[in-house]
């Protein structure tokens, strides 16, 4: 089931259960610069988060799982990938309201995310290979937890390169784990596996960090 904004963005429900107690959007990356070319299902940065999407279902069986399709592969400033994630994150408003939210993006799409943090219903974010400046917002960050996980290797968004955003949003209060693999890059495909386990612990460890339990039973600690 998707839904399509005025815009040309879709958002795609991956796994809804029927209790759910949070809602995790994925948010694919993309292209530096300018442009308007429109993204396809069959674009390869969105079929990278398919088996992201799987691996977060299986290990939170209680979290709907739903995916945003930008409506453009570029940044193109911001304009289009942040409009299309506020548009996002009211369609999640409306047919989950006063779900608990956890921002899951790739390279640009962790840069969007950033832009998402200050909504009242986003509890915190996974960032995988971010490709985001010191200049991008870090306002509602506070008691947030933020994970990033970033390939030693990276050359398209270097680790250090996330450094000083990390660091203005923990002065704000936020939280930070950092987790740096080996033998990976920045497209996540070389460790497949290990990108998408820790992406299921890391999206886990928000929620409790925020007293949600989505997981197989326990509770929140």
């Amino acid at each position: 089931m998707s839904t399509k904004s005025p815009d040309g963005a879709r958002l795609s429900i991956r796994r809804i259960p029927k209790r759910a107690r949070a809602v995790v959007l994925l948010l694919h990356g993309g292209g530096e610069g300018s442009g308007s070319i429109r993204t396809g299902w069959w674009y390869p940065a969105v079929l990278r988060m398919h088996p992201l999407d799987w691996a977060i279902a299986r290990h939170l069986p209680h979290a709907a799982v739903v995916q945003l399709r930008f409506a453009v592969t570029t940044w193109n400033d911001g304009r289009d990938p942040v409009r299309d994630l506020r548009w996002a994150l009211g369609r999640i408003h409306v047919r989950a309201p006063g779900l608990p939210v956890v921002l899951v993006g790739h390279s640009m799409g962790a840069r969007a995310a950033l832009f998402g943090l200050a909504d009242p219903a986003v509890r915190g974010a996974v960032l995988l290979s971010p490709w985001i400046s010191e200049d991008d917002p870090a306002e509602g960050t506070d008691d947030q937890l933020i994970v990033a996980i970033q390939a030693d290797t990276d050359s398209v968004a270097p680790p250090p390169q996330a450094f000083p955003w990390l660091s203005k949003a923990e002065r704000r209060g936020a939280r930070i784990h950092r987790t740096t693999l080996a033998r990976t890059d920045h497209s996540m495909i070389r460790r497949a596996g290990t990108w998408h386990r820790l992406t299921a612990d890391a999206v886990d460890r928000v929620l409790r960090h925020a007293g949600v339990a989505a997981g197989w039973g326990g509770r929140a600690r």
